[in-house]
């Protein structure tokens, strides 16, 4: 027998949730972003036995964050804030320079609890991966064209089409020719999404 379902679900609030994960998820399936956006359908989070993949990605964000915070931070603000660093230290500098704040953002950032809850040594790996990964990317971005870090999680508020988005900036540099280079950091495994089949 047919019949017309004329009822309406209601949105929440004016705010669409998720940010631009919202915008993510509209493109690849219509009614997963209605489910969590609009429901508030979410995943199950998988029990861990140490750090999970977003704990681990929030203590990169932290330490880029730190790192990029100017003198303020004790960190550099632009490529030849970068590049002096290395040149007058060395490797080993950088290195050093890097464990000082992979340190400092394990004691802060980590909730005391799951701290206490952690072996010591496990802490002790994942700073020493942590000094690794980034010390690497630091010496990737002393190679890049020259820049000046404008700003670092950096919190704004767009919309488009009318749908309202809570958003988060990485970081933004400014290029010398007035220009500007969004970064967004991806501590997981990297898919190119923008890669489109050739007709």
């Amino acid at each position: 027998e047919p019949f017309e379902d004329g009822s309406r679900v209601q949105p929440a609030g004016i705010k669409a949730r998720g940010g631009s994960g919202t915008l993510t998820d509209q493109s690849q399936c219509a009614f997963r972003a209605f489910a969590r956006a609009r429901l508030g359908a979410g995943d199950w989070d998988p029990a861990e036995t140490g750090l999970s993949p977003r704990q681990r990605g929030d203590l990169v964000h932290s330490v880029l964050h730190a790192i990029c915070g100017g003198p303020a931070k004790n960190g550099w603000r632009s490529s030849v804030d970068l590049q002096t660093l290395l040149r007058d230290q060395g490797s080993s500098g950088l290195e050093q320079f890097v464990s000082g704040h992979v340190h400092s953002v394990m004691q802060q950032d980590l909730p005391t609890g799951l701290r206490d809850r952690l072996p010591v040594r496990y802490l002790e790996i994942e700073e020493m991966r942590l000094v690794k990964l980034i010390t690497e990317w630091l010496q990737y971005e002393a190679t890049r064209a020259p820049f000046t870090v404008a700003k670092t999680e950096e919190k704004t508020s767009i919309t488009i089409a009318g749908l309202g988005l809570d958003l988060r900036l990485d970081r933004l540099d400014t290029l010398d020719d007035g220009s500007s280079l969004i970064i967004d950091y991806k501590t997981g495994s990297a898919t190119d999404a923008w890669e489109l089949p050739c007709p």
